[in-house]
């Protein structure tokens, strides 16, 4: 057990470096909790810039802001920001949004953490195999405790979400614009 424990402490490890280097890998894959597609004019070839997305998402209160980089020609990861000091559950909101202008859709995707999850086959594997019973109680607040994990990462997936849909909403307003050409200029 020992060597799974440090196993779990090791990939929490290289999560946060994937996460601060922000690496497209670490970004593209993982296990989705939340996906949604919007479908957008085909065709407008707009793609915001991370300082657009950081404008177009709410206030995070006491969470961790979220931050955008942009990792691909059409692609940004977001995640929460790692130097944030106040009360948060944890910073364990990690995604991707992947633009398609020929399809006319705009991908919005959000992972959970490998480690999150080993750590719940931690307690699982220790609570079948322990005889104690302490574990009768760890187990249940346990998961209790990624209940409310998964809740609030849903809560911020849908914010940038959000931010997403407010961005392609002023673009195709700007695309309706008499010029035709989708840049906000207006005819002379």
């Amino acid at each position: 057990m020992l060597y799974f424990l440090a196993a779990i402490f090791a990939l929490i490890l290289a999560e946060a470096v994937l996460c601060a280097t922000w690496s497209p890998l670490y970004f593209r894959y993982g296990i989705p909790l939340y996906r949604r597609t919007l479908t957008v004019r085909p065709g407008i070839e707009y793609l915001p810039t991370a300082r657009q997305f950081h404008a177009a998402l709410p206030d995070s209160g006491r969470s961790a802001p979220i931050v955008v980089q942009q990792i691909g020609a059409n692609s940004f990861a977001f995640r929460e920001n790692l130097l944030h000091f106040g009360l948060s559950l944890t910073t364990v909101v990690r995604g991707v949004i992947n633009y398609d202008a020929v399809a006319g859709k705009i991908d919005v995707r959000g992972y959970t953490n490998w480690s999150t999850l080993a750590l719940s086959c931690y307690v699982i594997t220790l609570s079948l195999t322990s005889t104690r019973s302490s574990f009768d109680l760890v187990v249940p607040v346990f998961f209790v405790g990624l209940m409310l994990l998964f809740w609030q990462q849903k809560k911020r997936f849908r914010q940038v979400d959000a931010a997403v849909q407010k961005l392609s909403e002023q673009q195709n307003s700007v695309a309706d614009e008499p010029s035709g050409r989708g840049t906000g200029s207006q005819r002379d």
